[in-house]
């Protein structure tokens, strides 16, 4: 960028950083790197700019009412779309953590029923059909237990 460009786009930053219309002074100071321009005197050289102060025209200010309004929708719009994102990730979770106890539960529930088919079996001396049939079915709850509450971690 050429120094003239800096120095014009510095001088419309400071000029629109004043907001409102109103008289001030705006110093050009110089120095060996390159000017620069301030509010306040120059504490080496410099000099006082005379800039005049003008209305903006009727078109620009409805132009800055537009995209004042558009910039104040675009926001409400994004706000409005975070939290509906964040309400969604907040019912993913509440989903994630009850199928989790759910989970949770049934597992525990396969090791109980297991244990309490066993401790049956175990009551009878010999083998018979019933001890048999639960000895089945527990290891088959063990084989659930490990396939779903293990297999998934």
């Amino acid at each position: 960028m050429s120094p003239s460009f800096q120095r014009s786009v510095t001088l419309t930053f400071a000029l629109l950083a004043l907001g409102t219309v109103q008289a001030a002074d705006i110093y050009r100071c110089e120095s060996e790197a390159a000017p620069t321009y301030q509010a306040t005197q120059c504490p080496q050289s410099g000099r006082k700019l005379a800039l005049p102060v003008t209305e903006p025209a009727e078109t620009d200010r409805k132009l800055s009412d537009l995209t004042r309004q558009r910039e104040r929708d675009f926001v409400r719009q994004t706000d409005a779309e975070r939290d509906r994102q964040a309400r969604m990730a907040e019912s993913e979770r509440a989903e994630r953590t009850l199928a989790e106890q759910r989970q949770a539960a049934r597992c525990s529930r396969y090791v109980r029923q297991a244990d309490k088919l066993e401790d049956e079996s175990g009551a009878f001396r010999r083998a018979t059909r019933r001890k048999r049939v639960k000895d089945v079915r527990a290891r088959e709850l063990r084989d659930q237990y490990f396939t779903e509450c293990l297999g998934n971690r």
